[in-house]
């Protein structure tokens, strides 16, 4: 304990898991973006795979992208709006699974290292991992090379302060700004969006041109 400069100690609960996502937290507007673009996006990927095969009367290539993506996408919209809506489950399942009455999660930071401990699971990650730190109203969110986020409360602190821990990250980690983990992030999912963009165009031509084309003797 001698080396360990922070540590933040609390309990996972439903409130908790909501409260992240809260009327006064931005990520909650993110999320419903999520939620509402992945919903638009699948109900059009799965009727245009529909018209597809209605229009062409036998099964092509595009109409079975089409709704093989319609069917992901409806479904990762069911699986964000589950972790906003079955916190309760949710906890339920961990408790059961790593068998203890309360879930925990402690996270520590000394000189070279931050420690994620969850009841019996541990992870160490380098400060060169940490890319950006978002700040709340009552707690930060630690942003580990943009794919994991993990949340330190203000109040939660067992040693150090929430005034002095923003100062301490930011000495030891190599900050990204807001607009350059954007910009990671938008790398990261580029061939996902390159994927839906073939699945767009596709859809268009097998969906609109060419049936367009036959009415209309191109």
């Amino acid at each position: 304990m001698e080396n360990i400069k922070f540590e933040n100690v609390y309990e996972i609960t439903p409130k908790l898991l909501k409260s992240w996502h809260g009327p006064k937290k931005k990520r909650i507007g993110r999320y419903r973006y999520v939620i509402i673009w992945l919903l638009l996006a699948g109900v059009a990927l799965f009727l245009t795979g529909l018209t597809i095969f209605g229009i062409l009367e036998t099964g092509t290539p595009g109409g079975a992208v089409a709704l093989i993506g319609g069917i992901y996408l409806l479904i990762m919209a069911w699986i964000v709006c589950a972790y906003l809506r079955f916190a309760h489950r949710m906890i339920k399942k961990h408790l059961k699974t790593h068998k203890v009455e309360k879930w925990y999660q402690t996270i520590q930071f000394d000189e070279e290292n931050i420690i994620i401990k969850t009841d019996n699971i541990s992870g160490t990650y380098s400060y060169k991992l940490l890319k950006y730190v978002e700040e709340c109203e009552d707690c930060f969110f630690l942003w580990i090379d943009t794919k994991q986020v993990y949340a330190v409360l203000k109040g939660s602190f067992t040693k150090g302060n929430a005034e002095e821990f923003m100062a301490f990250v930011r000495e030891k980690g190599n900050l990204w700004s807001r607009a350059k983990l954007k910009r990671r992030v938008f790398v990261k999912n580029l061939p996902l969006i390159i994927l839906f963009a073939y699945l767009f165009i596709l859809c268009v031509v097998n969906g609109i041109l060419m049936p367009l084309s036959g009415l209309l003797g191109w």
